[in-house]
């Protein structure tokens, strides 16, 4: 008898000592709702919204609001012996980290977007750059201006193909012209 007693008192200080954050605390009842170990309580505790909303499942989480509105969360588990164990913690406490990190992945992607969207302007200045000054030089051909040089023949892209193109076109149309002058 007296080994179950020390056995029952190790369980309860052990209990009793449990913190979870700031708020966070760990009791334990017995089947009845009777108290074995809890920080502060004397009562019955068979009220207690964990207590009460575990009902017959052997483990569930609960969330409640305290009588000061204050809303906490608690998970309740049925042990080998019939006791009850019940952890609970401040809801906004428990959920301040996952809060912490939403709001870190929220502004992260912010950036991230923010990033793709200048890079996306940045090449896209860069595509349609060339292409218009190009569009500007076969215009200008249309036009009887033979004379403008085109920079993107240098290129060894699709641009620089089209450049090295319009060139030979430029080149062509001048010598018809001086052909025709010639007549």
């Amino acid at each position: 008898m007296l080994a179950a007693g020390t056995s029952v008192t190790d369980v309860s200080t052990t209990i009793t000592n449990v913190k979870i954050g700031q708020s966070g605390f760990v009791f334990l009842v017995d089947d009845q709702g009777k108290f074995i170990a809890h920080p502060s309580a004397r009562d019955s505790l068979k009220a207690h919204p964990a207590v009460a909303g575990l009902g017959a499942e052997p483990k569930k989480q609960i969330v409640f609001a305290e009588a000061s509105g204050k809303r906490v969360i608690a998970v309740a588990e049925r042990t080998k012996y019939g006791w009850t164990l019940i952890a609970q913690q401040d809801y906004e406490e428990a959920y301040a980290p996952l809060a912490l990190a939403n709001r870190k992945a929220l502004i992260l992607l912010g950036i991230t977007v923010l990033v793709v969207l200048l890079v996306s302007y940045a090449l896209a200045s860069q595509l349609t750059q060339p292409i218009r000054r190009l569009t500007q030089i076969a215009d200008g051909i249309s036009r009887g201006d033979l004379g403008a040089g085109i920079a993107e023949t240098k290129r060894s892209d699709e641009i620089g193909s089209l450049a090295r193109a319009i060139e030979r076109l430029r080149a062509s149309v001048k010598l018809a012209v001086e052909r025709l002058g010639t007549r």
